[in-house]
């Protein structure tokens, strides 16, 4: 491995970067360079020698350690512990109730303007012109008891205050409570 000029920072950043890994976290090219820059002040407190992380600085050191760039795959996998601990809690408190008495409500979006990421294109084409991604999106919550035999109607949750669409409208004469008592008689 090829030492750079300032080792001290390097070897001091390279441990600060396997620790942080260690812990799942995620570094990013700037993160890595306000680190070093932070180190610089911690090592060299009277500033002697000029130190810049610069673009140049971190291609070295990345290429030093043999570092790349990588895609987070997915989400970490689940603590079988802590499933388990809530389960006990869970039945415990569902104890008395029965399924149809017990809700879940969850909160999903939807995004109904998104375009694709890829594209095809004909034999002649050399690239696919880019474009500005539109990301329009709504928020829905579904609620429905855990058998299944109640199922609340979706809930759609805008941004604006006063949509345009409702201009002419009274907002409050569209809105409806269902009562569970309703439902269930």
């Amino acid at each position: 491995m090829k030492l750079g000029k300032f080792v001290e920072i390097d070897e001091a950043l390279y441990m600060w970067f396997r620790q942080e890994r260690g812990k799942g976290s995620p570094i990013s090219g700037p993160l890595l360079a306000e680190k070093a820059n932070i180190l610089y002040n911690f090592l060299y407190p009277e500033n002697l020698i000029t130190f810049a992380a610069s673009y140049g600085y971190l291609t070295r050191f990345k290429k030093s350690y043999h570092m790349r760039n990588l895609a987070i795959a997915g989400e970490l996998s689940t603590d079988v512990e802590c499933v388990v601990i809530f389960v006990d809690e869970f039945k415990l408190l569902t104890t008395g109730y029965t399924s149809d008495q017990i809700f879940k409500l969850d909160e999903t979006g939807l995004y109904y303007c998104i375009l694709p990421e890829k594209t095809l294109v004909s034999w002649f084409e050399q690239l696919a012109a880019g474009y500005k991604q539109i990301k329009g999106r709504i928020t829905t919550n579904l609620c429905s008891n855990a058998n299944g035999s109640i199922k609340l109607p979706l809930l759609v949750i805008g941004k604006a205050a006063k949509p345009r669409c409702f201009n002419n409208i009274e907002v409050n004469s569209l809105l409806s409570c269902i009562s569970i008592r309703q439902m269930l008689g």
